[in-house]
């Protein structure tokens, strides 16, 4: 996760954003909930930030895990 500032926007009205991009998880440790915590403990950290987005960079693969939790991630952080 890195951090940056833009001009406030109707949607991030502080400006602060958390990107997120190239989260992996090998593939025996797949399946068992890591990546899901990963971004809960990521989610949080950009809250604490005062994030108001979080700008998701996802492979085919990550897909469903984000959208699964993107209403959590936009309406919390």
């Amino acid at each position: 996760m890195s951090f940056v500032e833009k001009p406030p926007y109707f949607g991030c009205p502080n400006g602060k954003i958390g990107l997120l991009s190239s989260m992996f998880t090998e593939p025996q440790y797949r399946r068992k909930g890591i990546a899901k915590e990963l971004l809960s403990r990521v989610v949080n950290e950009a809250r604490e930030y005062g994030c108001g987005v979080i700008q998701i960079t996802a492979s085919d693969m990550g897909v469903k895990l984000y959208t699964s939790k993107a209403s959590r991630i936009s309406a919390n952080a």
